[in-house]
């Protein structure tokens, strides 16, 4: 048997899944299935049991998809039909101040959809319709893009509701090299008249959530006091507290004021001074951050924050764009597939239709509690009649004794 070390529980705490299938118009005192089903269920009335127990997806719980995009090593326009495809793929890339369209049709140049991340943040993205399948095989493919972050310089940019932050990477591994260059530039925009800041590594005020308890504290981020002098400072943040005041590692390149708005820019090295200071690795694709803004340009509780992330990109390489997957959502829910690929599995090399949220009739994700399982324009019968059910559980223990349990 099989025993579970607890120390000195006083709570027992279970959530059954029942789905009530009793056809209350049965005249046999024994239990006989029936009942209303909704259009998505395709079980039928002589199956000998009710189709509710399969969950079937009805309308009360909408079900919306949308086509997902990644970086790729292909040319050969990967999946992506159009020019309109192309540039909406982009956007889902990596953020941008500003994107610049075009169309072109060029058998020298790769084919399909192209991003190009320039130093300012700014992104270029050019369809290539050109079609020649002796193109495709012989025009250069993109470089992969983790070949491209480690020792070069790339760019990430993010707008939020409370700031914009530009963030820029430098590394030289050249071991030639007279100076090193590992170095970021933090670009921060913000409102003049209010604090603002930014927490990088997470998306939440806490940095390595453990269950209930946030143990290592909050992020280190960087905070701008603004009031038109821009007093810059490091902090290491407490989970939902103002933190201590690290020793500054940054510089202060430049500091203007536009429209309300005023940007900073800074500087300091890859490497945190310290382990409460973020270490920026150009290795890492994209990072998790959190931003938030003052009440006024003193440091005290915030008037508003929210969560992002910064998606790299090499500067003024081009990097070709490949549709991924469709992902989705069930009533609110995000739809994860569960079909391991062949021999794992068969199920996705025959299509069932439980592998992909545009076939997805029914099942677990479809369950939810207290929502009846009937479309919205069905009357939920008996609904003066809840099923009444009664669970007994019996527990076998043994006081743990040192002597006789090991570890």
């Amino acid at each position: 048997g099989y025993a579970q070390l607890i120390d000195s529980p006083t709570v027992f705490n279970i959530q059954p899944m029942q789905i009530d299938t009793w056809n209350r118009e049965s005249s046999n005192a024994a239990y006989k299935p029936g009942g209303p089903l909704p259009r998505s269920s395709s079980i039928p009335s002589s199956a000998g049991y009710s189709g509710l127990i399969e969950c079937p997806c009805s309308d009360r719980l909408e079900k919306k998809w949308w086509k997902t995009y990644d970086l790729c090593e292909s040319s050969d326009g990967g999946g992506i039909s159009d020019a309109t495809e192309c540039f909406k793929a982009a956007r889902t890339i990596a953020q941008s101040p500003c994107y610049s369209d075009s169309i072109t049709n060029d058998r020298n140049m790769p084919i399909g959809c192209i991003i190009t991340q320039h130093d300012d943040g700014n992104i270029d993205v050019m369809w290539n319709s050109y079609d020649s399948d002796s193109a495709k095989v012989s025009k250069p493919i993109a470089t992969p893009r983790k070949a491209e972050m480690s020792g070069s310089h790339i760019v990430a940019y993010t707008s939020t509701a409370q700031v914009n932050v530009t963030v820029s990477l430098s590394s030289d591994t050249d071991v030639n090299s007279e100076q090193a260059s590992d170095v970021a530039i933090i670009t921060i925009v913000g409102p003049v008249d209010k604090w603002f800041a930014v927490g990088f590594g997470t998306d939440s005020m806490c940095l390595q959530p453990e269950a209930d308890e946030c143990p290592g504290g909050g992020p280190y981020a960087i905070v701008v006091n603004s009031n038109g002098q821009a007093g810059v400072e490091e902090r290491k943040l407490d989970f939902h507290g103002p933190g201590r005041v690290l020793q500054s590692s940054i510089n202060i390149e430049s500091s203007s004021v536009t429209n309300g708005n005023l940007t900073v820019v800074l500087s300091r090295s890859l490497q945190g001074e310290s382990s409460d200071h973020y270490s920026f690795d150009p290795a890492v694709s994209s990072f998790p951050i959190i931003a938030a803004k003052g009440c006024s340009t003193e440091f005290a509780r915030h008037c508003g924050h929210g969560p992002s992330s910064m998606t790299f990109l090499p500067v003024d390489a081009p990097q070709s764009i490949c549709f991924k997957e469709v992902a989705g959502t069930i009533g609110g829910n995000i739809f994860h597939k569960a079909c391991l690929p062949f021999p794992k599995s068969d199920l996705d090399v025959q299509h069932n239709p439980t592998c992909s949220i545009e076939t997805y009739r029914g099942g677990l994700q479809c369950c939810r509690d207290g929502v009846p399982l009937l479309d919205k324009d069905q009357e939920v019968p008996w609904a003066d009649e809840p099923l009444v059910y009664r669970l007994k559980f019996r527990f076998y223990f043994e006081e743990y004794n040192s002597n006789s349990h090991g570890d």
